[in-house]
């Protein structure tokens, strides 16, 4: 456009300055030449064409693709930070004033508040803007703990899209045993976006982890992880926390155990916790934690402690070794324990106490020295399809202290004081249990106001009583079958007994004895094979005979 103008004014006036040969001079002084208008656009638009033009530098190409649907932009090789993609210019404007042309609009400055990008492509609804195209994903790095994993790349879950989680390998490698972490495995578990699964070679790992988000250990081969004092072998404040396979040791024998779960879902599967002092496991606040077919060795502690509003499962796992309890259950804690052994434990199988919750089933307790189940606790306890046995001085199922217990299709066998105790106002509800052996003591046994509700029980063997009551003590009793090596039923000392339907048989002695002021109710008991008496009622007793 400047050169065609240009040779506009060159047709007008010659390049020297001098009249065109078919015009004549001007008479007098040359005029001079009117100063343009400032409201003349057509003399504002040729002062701005005839200034030089600015340089440009060359700009790579960026393909623009528009469709009906979609405008697709091709970015640049990755890595590459994209120039400005320059505006491509607007169509010609439509004639303004008098038939001149209006002048184009300027775009504002890049970075000035009215600044808009301009759109490319006819016009329509939403037009997409043209300037440096994204490349892919955002930068990646170790996420923070406790915080969500920004920028995370594909196939790693707890990004959106359910997009499986990687296997994050720690490297193979056995850490020697010192009094320095190796950090490997806490490591991996801070750099791992939440939900990652972290495989662990076989090896020994001088370590104390701790876990914040959710997470999935695996141990390939024999894994060991051995705390060195600090706090606990494994502590976990993560929600959805699962390990497999590992083996959790603390040798310490002040600091801590070997799993704390402080908070959170954790789920352990085939693994195994030990402890020099502390509680293997602790389970403490609102946690959820369950065990999976592991072992859990105890020491001066509890093998397995569960406080606070906790919710513990225990599935398929060995307890043992423990100096006081295998399991602990205090505070308002809630345990179920399944298809569980406990055993070799120096005190006490499983204790409930406080306001605690028990739920326990198809479990064997064993090789205790004083009981097997011990209750004090305001809360519920169940106990189904149990095998509580070989107690040299203990009891089978002690309740006490106003608590209540039912009990269900239970096998006591070989507790040498007591297989079921209820003392100082308990409360037991036994239904088709069987006792077998008390050699020196009591099969069912009712001490000061303790109340035992027998239906369809049974007992088998050695014993000095097969039930007995006595300091105010009750039982009552449906549906009883008594073989005995001892008596069948001794009251005395204003205990209470009442029983229908039920049968005693070859007591070698006596198969009632009621003294001190002890009251009886039989109706349809058949006492059989007794060695001396089928009955000695003492001064003091009153007795109801119906039917036997």
């Amino acid at each position: 456009q400047a050169t065609t103008l240009e040779a506009l004014l060159a047709g007008m006036q010659n390049k020297s300055g001098t009249p065109a040969p078919s015009q004549a001079p001007p008479a007098g002084p040359p005029k001079a030449e009117p100063e343009p208008k400032k409201d003349d656009p057509l003399a504002t638009l040729l002062a701005g064409l005839k200034s030089p033009p600015s340089k440009m530098t060359p700009q790579p190409e960026v393909k623009v693709t528009t469709t009906t649907t979609t405008t697709t932009v091709q970015p640049p090789p990755t890595g590459i930070a994209p120039p400005p993609t320059p505006p491509r210019p607007s169509p010609p404007p439509p004639a303004g004033v008098n038939g001149l042309p209006s002048l184009p609009s300027m775009p504002p400055k890049a970075g000035s508040p009215n600044s808009t990008p301009p759109t490319v492509g006819p016009p329509r609804a939403g037009p997409p803007s043209v300037g440096p195209p994204k490349i892919g994903p955002p930068s990646i790095g170790p996420p923070k703990i406790g915080h969500p994993a920004a920028g995370v790349p594909p196939g790693v879950a707890g990004v959106q899209g359910g997009i499986s989680p990687p296997n994050i390998k720690v490297p193979s490698s056995s850490v020697p045993a010192s009094n320095n972490s190796s950090g490997v495995i806490q490591s991996m578990i801070n750099q791992a976006p939440p939900g990652s699964e972290i495989v662990i070679p076989e090896g020994v790992y001088n370590e104390e982890v701790t876990i914040v988000k959710p997470v999935h250990l695996i141990g390939r081969g024999k894994v060991i992880i051995r705390g060195f004092g600090q706090q606990d072998t494994m502590y976990s404040t993560g929600d959805d926390v699962t390990i497999e396979n590992l083996n959790l040791v603390q040798t310490d024998t002040h600091s801590g155990g070997a799993l704390m779960v402080h908070s959170g879902k954790f789920v352990a599967k085939n693994c195994s916790f030990s402890s020099e002092t502390m509680s293997s496991v602790s389970v403490i606040n609102d946690s959820k934690v369950t065990l999976d077919s592991s072992k859990l060795f105890g020491s001066y502690n509890p093998a397995l402690s569960a406080g606070g509003d906790s919710h513990v499962e225990v599935n398929k796992c060995k307890i043992k070794k423990s100096k006081i309890y295998g399991i602990h259950a205090i505070q308002n804690a809630s345990v179920v324990v399944k298809d569980t052994i406990v055993k070799k434990i120096e005190t006490v199988g499983i204790a409930v106490q406080e306001n605690a919750n028990l739920d326990c089933s198809n479990t064997k307790v064993e090789d205790f020295e004083k009981e097997g189940i011990s209750v004090t606790t305001k809360g519920t306890v169940n106990l189904n399809g149990c095998t509580i046995s070989k107690s040299e001085g203990g009891i089978g199922i002690l309740v006490q202290d106003g608590s209540s217990a039912n009990v269900s299709n239970c096998t006591i066998i070989d507790c040498k004081t007591a297989g079921i105790k209820s003392i100082n106002g308990a409360i037991i509800k036994s239904t088709g249990n069987t006792v077998k052996d008390a050699e020196r003591g009591v099969g069912y046994l009712a001490e000061s106001s303790g109340v035992i509700n027998m239906s369809n029980d049974s007992f088998n063997g050695k014993c000095i009583a097969s039930c007995a009551a006595y300091d105010k003590g009750k039982l009552t009793g449906s549906g009883l079958t008594i073989v005995t090596q001892g008596v069948g039923i001794l009251l005395y000392d204003q205990a209470y007994g009442e029983f229908s339907n039920s049968s005693i048989d070859k007591s070698p002695t006596t198969g009632v004895q009621v003294r001190g002021g002890a009251t009886l109710i039989m109706r349809e008991v058949n006492i059989t094979h007794s060695g001396a008496l089928g009955g000695m009622f003492f001064e003091g007793g009153i007795v109801t005979l119906e039917k036997c």
